[in-house]
């Protein structure tokens, strides 16, 4: 059967009326349950709307006083503490300078030595396992430290720290051959 022969067919039997009582009861179902809906979706929406509010109170509320603003740190242009940035070589015995590399054993003769760069004029300490080996002021910009270290045959590692505005730099050495 094709579609055009059952439509004929379907539309040979007519339509047909339902009762009225069911059309009734049809309509007065519908309207009810429309009624809950549309109650439902109010109170969905008054919800979210109070939420909304009341989460706009803590948004837009005055915030509390945190202390006394004259005692406060201002960021910005202002004085801030200066960058120290540590720089070390090695001076063999043989004269020639190297860089400085931690995964690597220096032989006893061999001299540390120390160059800061401030990016403000600072007070700088250095130190060896704790003990203050220099301690001044340096000016803006690199500076070559007064002080230099000659490794002594078979020495334990040792930590030098510098010290300087809010930072701490550690150059570590590892122990020396005899």
């Amino acid at each position: 059967m094709t579609d055009e022969e059952f439509d004929a067919r379907f539309g040979a039997l007519g339509s047909i009326e339902p009762p009225a009582r069911v059309v009734d009861k049809t309509l007065a179902a519908w309207r009810s349950e429309r009624q809950r809906s549309a109650w439902r979706t109010r109170a969905f929406a008054v919800t979210g709307m109070v939420a909304m509010a009341a989460l706009s109170l803590f948004v837009v509320s005055d915030p509390a006083e945190r202390g006394d603003p004259a005692l406060m740190v201002e960021r910005g242009s202002g004085d801030t503490l200066p960058t120290v940035v540590i720089k070390a070589a090695i001076r063999s015995t043989r004269g020639s300078v190297e860089r400085f590399a931690t995964n690597q054993r220096y032989a006893a003769g061999d001299t540390l030595m120390l160059r800061v760069q401030c990016s403000a004029p600072a007070t700088v300490t250095l130190r060896r396992e704790g003990v203050v080996l220099w301690s001044g002021s340096v000016p803006a910009g690199e500076t070559d430290l007064p002080v230099s270290y000659a490794f002594e045959a078979g020495e334990a590692p040792a930590r030098f720290t510098v010290e300087g505005g809010a930072q701490t730099q550690t150059v570590y050495v590892p122990a020396v051959m005899p």
